[in-house]
């Protein structure tokens, strides 16, 4: 896998990869003892999430890929060990893993190979993009998406479409000066020739319309309805 990672060394990942193979273990004691040692994993959340990422981005196991998508997910959005006012565990990553974190997310859905996989991904950021876009920690993310649902890659097209499902509430109320951007977004994926984006613009537009409070917010996305009935 051409991407370059250089957050965790290798020896670091080598093992971090035998604990994620043992999460998937069928042995029931070999699993609990890596779930505990993953636990004690988030007292080093730097050292964590870096191998998470670069065993996302590296490893040519799709099923450790996936297995690392699944963790990121659970983990982006998982409490700080420790704590009692609900900080979030990515909050204690420090500035520079953080950027490298969230950069080596957008590389591998735009690269991953697999669809689940990307899947997962597009997950994963939505729910980081929930704790970063709004506070504009994460400025990077809503022009990313918005340059993926132009592609002409499906793949990226369908998956900028499920991070834009996970925004929806963010979007909705905090984004109401690109409304109208939106709107042509959703226009163009129902009209798109490749079914999967199109059931995704689906999914999007109608997570989207939910979400925003007023019926005068919803008007204007009214004669999107045909296209959604095609």
């Amino acid at each position: 896998r051409e991407e370059r990672v250089a957050m965790a060394s290798p020896s670091v990942v080598a093992s971090f990869e035998q604990l994620v193979r043992a999460l998937m273990s069928g042995n029931n004691d070999q699993r609990g003892a890596a779930e505990s040692a993953y636990n004690a994993s988030k007292e080093q959340p730097d050292t964590l999430f870096a191998c998470l990422v670069t065993l996302l981005r590296t490893s040519t196991d799709a099923e450790v890929r996936s297995m690392c998508a699944v963790l990121l997910r659970r983990t982006v959005s998982a409490q700080a060990p420790n704590t009692t006012d609900g900080t979030k565990l990515v909050a204690r990553l420090s500035p520079p893993v953080l950027a490298s974190f969230k950069q080596e997310l957008l590389s591998a859905v735009e690269h991953e190979a697999e669809r689940s996989i990307r899947r997962k991904v597009a997950d994963a950021i939505g729910v980081l993009g929930r704790e970063t876009v709004r506070n504009g920690s994460w400025p990077e993310l809503f022009p990313f998406v918005l340059v993926a649902t132009r592609a002409e890659n499906a793949n990226l097209h369908e998956s900028a479409l499920q991070i834009i499902t996970e925004l929806a509430d963010t979007l909705a109320n905090s984004f109401k000066a690109e409304h109208g951007t939106l709107k042509a977004v959703f226009a163009h994926a129902l009209g798109n020739a490749h079914s999967a984006v199109r059931i995704a613009g689906f999914q999007a537009l109608a997570s989207f319309l939910l979400a925003l409070d007023a019926a005068s917010e919803r008007a204007p996305f009214q004669e999107l309805i045909p296209l959604m009935l095609q």
